[in-house]
């Protein structure tokens, strides 16, 4: 949808909650998975779509944040 010269898109449930979780600070994918309650192969798969469009990053030990918007 476009209003206002801007696209925006609804994302599925579970997307909004692991980047709820992410909003928290960063975490390991272990904790996001257990954290949102989204059965695990899904919730990875959702962690490597996210890498992949750059919305995420990943820091020391492992732990997953949300990248900066700039």
């Amino acid at each position: 949808m476009i209003t206002n010269g801007k696209m925006s898109l609804t994302l599925p449930e579970d997307w909004k909650k692991i980047i709820s979780i992410l909003r928290d600070g960063p975490q390991t994918r272990y904790e996001v998975i257990e954290r949102s309650g989204v059965y695990a192969k899904k919730a990875i798969s959702i962690i490597r779509t996210m890498s992949a469009l750059s919305m995420i990053e990943t820091g020391p030990g492992h732990e997953i944040r949300l990248r900066d918007k700039k």
